[in-house]
């Protein structure tokens, strides 16, 4: 069910825009996912390139981003993957302000990743909102009862707002770190290899009764 969908998605033939509702339920914003027909928004390619320079820090694997590459990226690791989907983050006025997306999708489960906050906007909180709105949408239109994801134990504002949500660390998982062609790469391991700069790996997990429960 879930895979069918957003292979629909990716090839534009179902048009998909998430609202997203502040706790009031005004309209503060929404999401719209990058499909085949993003390749030719130079706006949003340049958007996705500077935002992944900005946090290179915190992606496992860490190199200076070009257009090219984002293009690139997006040709063979998006719109060609039906277990994944990345979303812009619109405000209310049509500005992309940032993005979050989810991969992995199984029958049970999938990864929420990429989560950028670009982009200064009103309000100030509405990447919490959302977060919200994609993980309504994803348990409702998937058919998964968990989502999980994998958050850098010194990147501190996505894990507030991660655990501001409902999600609970469930793991602690050493990382291990090396270079290649002037890449860095960090690799979540079982190993006692010890890193320099202390990092590890925080695993998080929702379920979808808890999030139900919740009110949401």
């Amino acid at each position: 069910m879930g895979i069918d969908l957003i292979q629909s998605v990716l090839d534009n033939k179902v048009q998909i825009r998430i609202e997203i509702l502040n706790d009031k339920s005004d309209k503060i914003g929404y999401l719209k996912p990058i499909t085949k027909s993003i390749i030719n928004d130079l706006n949003i390619i340049n958007k996705l390139t500077e935002w992944r320079n900005k946090f290179m820090g915190y992606f496992l694997t860490q190199f200076h981003a070009t257009n090219d590459r984002t293009l690139n990226w997006i040709k063979s690791n998006i719109i060609n993957d039906n277990t994944k989907m990345l979303f812009i983050i619109y405000d209310k006025i049509g500005n992309p302000i940032g993005n979050l997306g989810f991969t992995k999708l199984t029958n049970i489960n999938s990864e929420i990743d990429n989560l950028i906050k670009g982009e200064e906007s009103k309000p100030s909180n509405i990447i919490y909102f959302a977060e919200l709105a994609l993980i309504d949408w994803m348990f409702s239109n998937l058919n998964i009862s968990e989502i999980y994801g994998h958050v850098f134990s010194d990147n501190i504002a996505p894990l507030m707002l991660h655990r501001e949500v409902g999600f609970e660390i469930i793991e602690k998982i050493r990382v291990y770190k090396y270079e290649i062609n002037n890449e860095v790469h960090w690799e979540l391991t079982e190993s006692n290899i010890f890193n320099s700069e202390k990092k590890f790996i925080y695993k998080i997990a929702l379920n979808k009764i808890k999030f139900k429960k919740n009110g949401n």
